[in-house]
């Protein structure tokens, strides 16, 4: 029992050492327009990334699991979601090497009620990164990438959602 907490204990630890910035698996830049790419949410509907112009868009790249991602995923729904909807933002949650049936069952475990998307081959995944995980890219209403991050603490989540607030803000 001792050794299992002591082996989360790191896990975690490490997880908060590499997500302070984003790392060198990472292929995309703040100031980027976002990479097109088709994507189809569990509820059937199809589109790509860039018909979302004029709306604030988090892309969050997740596994079911992974451990950073489960605490996560709470905070995403309560203080990011739920809080910013109806303001304009699209939350839309990616699941790297899932399918939908495997994001149906864990989008009910978390009761978590934005979208979600399966990424079975991260064909979506390659186009931000190499690896990592949790992984958010913010998009602006113009399509440029205004905010990102790697892994999961509750410093990197306020800063998240603090950039969120200000990609709203500005009209």
């Amino acid at each position: 029992m001792i050794r299992n907490l002591l082996v989360l204990c790191m896990l975690l630890f490490s997880v908060v050492l590499f997500a302070q910035q984003p790392d060198s698996t990472t292929l995309i830049q703040v100031g980027q327009v976002v990479p097109n790419f088709p994507l189809t949410t569990l509820d059937g509907q199809t589109m790509n990334i860039r018909d979302l112009n004029s709306r604030v868009v988090l892309i969050n790249f997740f596994a079911t699991w992974c451990p950073a991602c489960n605490m996560e995923m709470p905070e995403l729904e309560k203080q990011i979601w739920l809080k910013h909807k109806r303001e304009g933002l699209w939350v839309i949650a990616i699941g790297r090497e899932h399918t939908g049936e495997d994001l149906v069952a864990y989008r009910t475990e978390k009761t978590v009620t934005f979208p979600m998307a399966p990424d079975s081959k991260r064909d979506i995944f390659k186009r931000f990164a190499k690896q990592n995980i949790p992984r958010n890219i913010l998009i602006d209403r113009k399509g440029v990438i205004a905010y990102q991050s790697v892994g999961y603490s509750p410093e990197i989540f306020q800063e998240l959602n603090a950039a969120v607030e200000k990609c709203l803000q500005n009209r």
